[in-house]
């Protein structure tokens, strides 16, 4: 358990480009910036004009395009990361690491939508030291069920209905607040970048 290897993360630009109706509303990226192909037409002094703030229709202002780079794992390709960006923000900025293993990543991102139960298998990958029994043993179901391949797994979900209750009755609080602080952040990668 503790011979993870660590993954590499990468710097990626994005072309960015405003599709909200608000001024307020942070530029989507749309593509992976490519300024010597598909993006050297690309005019970022572009402006159009946009209501000042969801309750003030006054048009103001504000370029189209824009870059951001942001910090993605080798081997999460920008494309996938593009079509899925909000399941990726919900998982790192739950406190999944983006430099854990791929098949946690993934599971973290894709199969644990609920998000105490991300957060409650994340505080159990976090943790080093059990002074649990019970708790070290779910991690290691955790670990053994994520790095069984998909199609070999015998249940769809590494806990059971009662071990999920347990692990997520402190939860509940601390889930509603961090998907509003998600709901509400202009990062791309959760907390912010």
């Amino acid at each position: 358990m503790e011979n993870v290897v660590a993954t590499v993360l990468v710097l990626v630009t994005f072309l960015t480009k405003q599709l909200g109706e608000n001024s307020s509303t942070p530029r989507d990226p749309v593509a992976v910036y490519d300024p010597e192909g598909a993006h050297k037409d690309v005019d970022f002094e572009e402006v159009g004009y946009y209501c000042y703030y969801w309750d003030d229709n006054r048009l103001v202002p504000k370029k189209k395009y824009g870059t951001v780079e942001v910090q993605l794992p080798s081997w999460l390709d920008p494309s996938e990361w593009l079509r899925n960006r909000t399941a990726w923000k919900w998982a790192w900025g739950c406190g999944c690491d983006q430099s854990w293993p791929e098949a946690w990543q993934r599971y973290l991102a894709y199969d644990c939508k609920d998000t105490a139960r991300r957060l409650a298998a994340i505080k159990l990958l976090k943790t080093k030291k059990f002074r649990s029994n019970f708790r070290k043993s779910l991690r290691e179901q955790l670990e053994t069920w994520m790095a069984t391949p998909e199609d070999e797994r015998k249940y769809g979900s590494p806990f059971s209905f009662r071990q999920w209750e347990c692990l997520t009755k402190h939860e509940r609080w601390e889930a509603k607040r961090v998907d509003n602080s998600l709901y509400h952040c202009d990062s791309y990668a959760g907390w912010g970048e």
